[in-house]
């Protein structure tokens, strides 16, 4: 592959940005291992990516003090990016998110001497040096370990999202070591930068550092701290400070704000981001012991205040009853129509922000960092329908995004009790009063390990006459599954002309 940006709107200097769309492209299934129609821009951003990677040998005691050793493979290599580690989290990500650690580089910095170089390397060991170079580079001195923008630089909140952003997917993902000196370093920093006055209104929100608050508004701070946390073992439930829930609360309590970035974080995608990664890596169940990991993200966002509901903080929708819209409602709403439709822009601070809006929305959107999602699709038809009618749940939709991999589970929870009471992608079953049903679907793939997703589809039963249900069975486009075709045969007239 030739060294290459990506085209269009997307087009830029930094790398991140690159490395953005890369991300974007492989979440939705478009990987390098995929078909040969893969789009071209993935390939050539993908090289750039690669070609943007500064590998050398580091004497580790210089610049930092040598306080630990980073060097977790013992060869004695750093690999950053231009601007260094502001950049480097999204550069890890989008390598990360080909789902090939063995695979070998094919572009990017040719070995010399005794400098290994790029080319020729294996991904998970290049991922590893891009671990230690963060882990080299953290901040030596009080208030505690942080980043910025070169190595032992005084911290940012801003800087220091893109860290933890690379390093918790390297260690989850790929078992690479992260060192556990790095993020027990972390937390102090974190719980000098958080704002701690019970009773104020930033209470629980992180600034880019003690003492300097929100010059561009305390959002994008606020969740990069709460990704942080999360690379360090702090979430729902722990006390002492830093605190997730006071964190937590603040986003929960301002999350239906609107007027710009400054003051609406669903209108300014550097945080949103931020905050939606924070909620889908969080892996602890919070119910329970709140640091014992679980695979499960969080769905409801929650305020410790009194009457502030919890809210979807993805699926709310406005005109479904909840006060503000989740970040899906939000992003369909901005996205660009026109001639040159289906893009977003303007929803940050700086316009240097803007080539990256497309990619970070389409991931949010995805639900997902570096990993192509199952998909859970549910329907059931007819869908109103009447009392005794017999209606068909159908799963067969859902799909898995990364090319291989297919859905082999379908489970349904019908009388939604919380147990899966049926089996199979079609299911049928009938009620016997009027109301609305919530149907749960569980589905999942034969990867290893397994992936699954769940959906819940509200069956309206309801008296006649009932407008038909019209099904056009083939519009669920899938990224691998082509050609389309459409298929009208499931449309039902639910009460049969009565």
């Amino acid at each position: 592959m030739g060294q290459g940006k990506c085209s269009g709107y997307a087009n830029s200097t930094w790398p991140s940005v690159w490395a953005a769309n890369v991300n974007a492209f492989e979440v939705n299934g478009h990987l390098e291992t995929g078909s040969a129609n893969e789009p071209t821009e993935l390939c050539s951003a993908a090289a750039a990516v690669f070609e943007s990677l500064c590998p050398r040998r580091s004497a580790w005691s210089n610049p930092c003090i040598q306080r630990w050793n980073p060097d977790s493979r013992n060869g004695g290599v750093l690999i950053t990016s231009d601007y260094k580690f502001y950049q480097g989290g999204m550069l890890m990500d989008a390598i990360i998110a080909s789902g090939t650690p063995t695979a070998i580089a094919v572009t990017g910095p040719a070995p010399s001497g005794a400098n290994p170089g790029i080319l020729g390397r294996t991904y998970a060991d290049i991922i590893q040096d891009m671990v230690d170079a963060y882990a080299w580079a953290q901040y030596d001195g009080d208030p505690g370990g942080g980043w910025r923008y070169e190595a032992n630089q005084y911290p940012d909140n801003s800087a220091c999202q893109w860290a933890a952003i690379g390093m918790i997917p390297a260690e989850r993902n790929w078992g690479l070591t992260v060192p556990q000196w790095v993020k027990n370093w972390n937390v102090p920093w974190l719980a000098a930068s958080q704002y701690n006055s019970p009773g104020n209104f930033y209470h629980g929100a992180l600034g880019y550092y003690p003492g300097y608050w929100f010059p561009w508004g305390p959002y994008a701070t606020t969740a990069s701290g709460m990704v942080q946390m999360i690379m360090d073992g702090l979430g729902r439930g722990a006390t002492g400070w830093p605190s997730w829930d006071a964190a937590e609360t603040f986003i929960r309590n301002n999350f239906g704000n609107t007027g710009g970035a400054t003051s609406a974080i669903r209108d300014y995608y550097y945080a949103l981001l931020s905050f939606v990664k924070s909620m889908v890596l969080y892996p602890y169940d919070g119910d329970e012991d709140p640091l014992t990991p679980d695979p499960t993200p969080i769905k409801w966002l929650r305020s410790q205040t009194a009457g502030v509901p919890p809210l979807d903080w993805y699926a709310a929708e406005v005109s479904q009853g909840a006060p503000t819209d989740g970040v899906a409602r939000t992003l369909v709403n901005d996205q660009s129509f026109g001639a040159q439709w289906g893009y977003w822009s303007g929803h940050n601070y700086r316009g240097d922000q803007y080539p990256f809006e497309t990619a970070w929305a389409i991931q949010m959107l995805n639900r997902t960092i570096v990993d192509p999602r199952v998909v859970a699709v549910a329907k059931a038809i007819s869908n109103p329908g009447v009392v005794g009618e017999l209606i068909t749940l159908d799963g067969s939709d859902s799909y898995q995004q990364s090319p291989g991999l297919i859905i082999d589970s379908w489970d349904w929870d019908v009388d939604n009790d919380g147990t899966f009471d049926a089996s199979g992608p079609f299911v049928t079953v009938t009620f016997s009063a009027i109301g609305n049903y919530p149907v749960k679907l569980r589905v999942t793939d034969n990867g290893t390990p397994e992936q699954s997703a769940e959906t819940i589809v509200v069956v309206r039963i309801t008296e006649p006459p009932v407008a038909p249900t019209a099904d056009a069975n083939g519009l669920t486009l899938r990224p691998q599954a082509q050609p389309w075709f459409l298929d009208g045969r499931w449309s039902r007239n639910p009460d049969d002309g009565q």
